[in-house]
């Protein structure tokens, strides 16, 4: 009786250490079925996501307005006054804004792409597509709780994302830049997901930099509302 005790302890954790060692493409299948899953995600023609957030220069307003499947933008508000602006009309990214140093520039190509994908919903399901190289290197803690850690990169860019082992949502990312004073980190946590035509977004966003802490949270999510592609031109 104790050897098949034994045995089936023996057993069990041969399972659950196998289930450590998953793949990167598993742990992604795993978070794009715990966000609602690529047939509900299929549904989703544009959307638009408005939060606010809390800075060291006072309440900001952001609007990410996403038609399918490749045009992107992004305002930044505060008090009533357009801070930056980002917009991807699906070949070329520009910027402008008092946030982008009162300057408009604009990035194209593979440059620009690698910007409008960190401002997609989910981006995962582009990067096999897009030719980002990911390796699952392990467990750690984020937010208290197990999570898959994966190393991402794409060209020059290099990022870190982690999954929750239990839930499959992303809760972490970590994302290398460079300044003028030089190379700093940004850790961004995420929770407090919820549904939305089927879809969970998370909430609450925290981003930590060496600029400091800006917690942002969303206010609504709209979909399939009807998105024009005027909404979308690069000037």
């Amino acid at each position: 009786m104790k050897k098949s005790i034994i045995l089936i302890a023996c057993l069990f954790s041969i399972s659950a250490f196998a289930q450590d060692l998953s793949t990167a493409d598993a742990v992604i299948n795993k978070y794009i079925a715990a966000v609602g899953g690529k047939d509900a995600i299929a549904q989703i023609q544009d959307i638009v996501i408005s939060s606010t957030a809390e800075t060291p220069r006072g309440t900001s307003e952001t609007e990410i307005k996403h038609k399918i499947p490749n045009k992107l933008r992004m305002t930044v508000y505060s008090n009533g006054m357009e801070l930056m602006k980002n917009i991807y009309d699906g070949e070329k990214m520009q910027r402008s804004g008092m946030m982008a140093g009162g300057q408009t520039t604009t990035k194209e190509g593979k440059e620009a792409l690698q910007e409008a994908m960190q401002m997609s919903l989910f981006p995962e399901l582009n990067y096999v597509e897009l030719g980002v190289k990911q390796t699952l290197s392990g467990i750690e803690k984020a937010g208290g709780q197990d999570a898959y850690k994966i190393d991402f990169e794409l060209g020059d860019k290099k990022w870190t994302n982690f999954y929750d082992k239990e839930t499959g949502l992303k809760t972490k990312q970590i994302t290398s830049g460079r300044s003028p004073r030089g190379d700093f980190q940004s850790v961004t946590t995420l929770s407090e997901y919820k549904e939305h035509n089927g879809i969970k977004i998370p909430t609450v966003r925290t981003q930590s930099s060496p600029m400091g802490e800006i917690k942002s949270e969303v206010q609504s999510v709209k979909i399939n509302k009807g998105l024009k592609d005027k909404d979308f031109v690069i000037d």
